[in-house]
């Protein structure tokens, strides 16, 4: 199975909301909410992914814990973090 980006998994998601006529608006729109929240989640964890891949294999002396505290300054100084 190939693996989706968080906007790949968000559309399928929106579409099968969307679909759903059995769902009331109050409903939809609950679950339209919590999926934007995961996407968001999930890209800001495909960007540090992206992020620590090369930085592991150059720095692999140094700990995860490091590793992932850059990660997580780089995303929030390029996205904005929780803005």
């Amino acid at each position: 199975m190939k693996k989706q980006t968080a906007v790949e998994w968000m559309v399928e998601q929106v579409e099968l909301i969307s679909n759903n006529k059995t769902l009331s608006k109050k409903d939809a729109v609950k679950l339209y909410d919590e999926v934007i929240q995961k996407a968001k989640a999930m890209f800001e964890g495909q960007i540090i992914e992206a992020y620590l891949t090369p930085l592991s294999n150059e720095y692999w002396f140094q700990k995860d814990e490091i590793l992932n505290q850059e990660s997580k300054k780089y995303y929030n100084e390029t996205y904005g973090g929780d803005k």
